[in-house]
């Protein structure tokens, strides 16, 4: 529904691997969209609160924390191993199938390795 809130959760490995930041934050700038971006390991010039919110990994217990578990619909992106952590984590955090959509997206070795 248009008055759903909406909440893009990216990771990183820092600010020069981070695809599109800028753009991303200006569409996240309302009150019913929201951004988290993570930075494995931040470089010295990524300001937390500017370019990062949260340092380290996106983990199974953040999302419970900090996402509608029972109610949210997950859109997951990534290469196989994060796939795999992400899917399998929420469906044993109770989110049903149906509410879970993903996508590979890295290196094809990835595909052929899973």
């Amino acid at each position: 529904s248009p008055a759903a809130t909406v909440q893009f959760v990216h990771a990183s490995l820092d600010g020069s691997t981070h695809a599109m930041a800028s753009h991303v934050r200006s569409l996240t700038d309302g009150h019913t969209r929201r951004s988290t971006v993570f930075y494995e390991a931040p470089r010295e010039k990524d300001t937390l609160g500017r370019d990062f919110d949260a340092e380290g990994r996106i983990t199974m217990s953040w999302l419970k924390q900090n996402t509608p578990i029972n109610v949210a619909d997950y859109f997951v992106c990534g290469p196989a191993g994060f796939l795999r952590t992400f899917v399998q984590g929420l469906v044993g955090a109770g989110v049903e199938r149906d509410r879970i959509h993903y996508e590979h997206f890295g290196p094809a070795d990835d595909v052929l390795a899973a």
